[in-house]
């Protein structure tokens, strides 16, 4: 049914079915949306949770669980330069499509080499962090457009040797109402770079899907059998839309240069992050510029440096 149909013919639909009114203009700007589904080409799968991004209109967005990213003349338009990537596989730069198609992308060379299990049959259990008190008055989340990733580099100074176990950060839903506090959040895994003080190569070449259930959010990783690497580890934390639910309106406080602040409301999307400041941080910190398409350290209005506050579970040996 067209949008044409439905406004000659509304009064006498209000009267009859206004629900099927309802659904005819709500569908008919999809009308020129197209979708792109991703497979895998190692595994012939669709790939959940791939990201797109609009190189010309800066925006960038997480496809579905089904491998499906959605395109409509609301964020996008024909001849539009978009950027398909997905963890351990070679990103796609094309055309934005004008019809509905299906892609697939391949791994990465070195995710093609056979995985080495190496035994580990320590018994104890150790941490890392990257703070000094487990205190934290700090947050950083996502506006309504759900699009920001915040990573924290852990080192690890002592040189632990082991595997890692476990991933462990918190949320703050202050003054948040409960349905925006179960946004979904997708956790990536880097090495650190010494050279550059920057994250690096992918260290787990898959991403992690969270579905929070309460503020403690804890990640099992034993399965993988991740050797902890000497010089610490990065851990990326992104923001994306998964539906109108998790947007809210928060009241917050900003700071300016001269150190005065401005009571303000904004939309926001999901819970934010606790993070840790400064004056108490181990490491580093790091947010994701989707403009430039590079790291850039984190810093507030009072170019103080922030990360996410996390731990990660180890299992000591040699």
């Amino acid at each position: 049914m067209s949008s044409a149909i439905c406004v000659s013919d509304f009064r006498r639909i209000v009267r009859t079915t206004g629900l099927l009114c309802l659904l005819c203009f709500l569908k008919a700007p999809e009308a020129n949306a197209q979708t792109i589904t991703i497979n895998s080409g190692s595994t012939k799968l669709p790939m959940p949770f791939a990201t797109v991004q609009n190189l010309r209109a800066q925006w960038a967005r997480v496809g579905t669980d089904k491998g499906t990213l959605l395109f409509t003349e609301a964020d996008s338009r024909d001849g539009d330069s978009i950027l398909i990537s997905y963890t351990g596989y070679k990103p796609l730069r094309m055309v934005k499509p004008t019809a509905n198609i299906t892609l697939t992308m391949m791994p990465l060379e070195a995710t093609l080499e056979p995985v080495v299990i190496l035994p580990c049959n320590g018994t104890g259990t150790a941490e890392l962090r990257n703070y000094k008190k487990n205190k934290s008055s700090w947050s950083l989340g996502s506006n309504e457009k759900a699009l920001a990733t915040w990573a924290a580099y852990i080192p690890n100074p002592d040189k632990i040797k082991g595997i890692l176990t476990s991933i462990h950060f918190r949320l703050s839903n202050t003054d948040m109402p409960k349905s925006a506090t179960g946004a979904p959040l997708k956790v990536r895994l880097f090495e650190y770079n010494d050279a550059t003080g920057f994250p690096g190569e992918p260290f787990l070449q898959k991403e992690l899907i969270v579905y929070p259930k309460s503020k403690d959010v804890v990640i099992d990783v034993s399965e993988e059998r991740l050797r902890l690497p000497k010089n610490g580890l990065v851990v990326a934390i992104d923001f994306f839309y998964a539906g109108e639910q998790y947007i809210h309106t928060h009241q917050v406080k900003l700071y300016r240069a001269d150190g005065s602040s401005i009571d303000t409301l904004i939309r926001k999307y999901g819970s934010a992050i606790t993070a840790v400041h400064a004056d108490n941080m181990l490491g580093k910190g790091y947010s994701f510029g989707y403009k430039t398409n590079t790291w850039r350290e984190t810093t507030t209005s009072l170019t103080q440096p922030l990360a996410p506050k996390v731990e990660l579970g180890i299992k000591p040996c040699d």
